[in-house]
């Protein structure tokens, strides 16, 4: 026998076609679709909440939504100019400088 198949979003559509018809009660709809009775509430909902189309049942991004250890953008900026200007052996002083203030160790090139 072949397999089947499916499209994650084309599976969702019909969740939610089946449950807005009323043709199974939710825990019938979800055993159906192998899948739990939360996940079967949260693609409603989702539903509901962003506009009836498929494209609020796509996957949502983990991406997270800030990045809180993060290197600030300055300093980024300030390692990539040395690296064009210097052949530095390191640039620790440089981003020690950048990051307390002044140099902690040897002396900084952009001082």
């Amino acid at each position: 026998m072949p397999w089947k198949e499916t499209c994650a979003v084309k599976e969702r559509v019909r969740f939610i076609d089946e449950w807005e018809r009323g043709d199974l009660s939710m825990v019938a709809s979800c055993r159906k679709y192998g899948i739990s009775r939360q996940t079967g509430y949260k693609w409603v909902h989702r539903y509901q909440q962003l506009g009836c189309c498929a494209h609020a049942l796509t996957d949502l991004s983990r991406m997270p939504h800030n990045h809180p250890w993060a290197t600030d953008q300055e300093l980024v900026d300030l390692v990539i100019r040395a690296r064009k200007r210097w052949e530095c052996e390191t640039l620790q002083p440089l981003t020690e400088q950048a990051r307390y203030g002044r140099p902690t160790r040897g002396s900084c090139p952009l001082s």
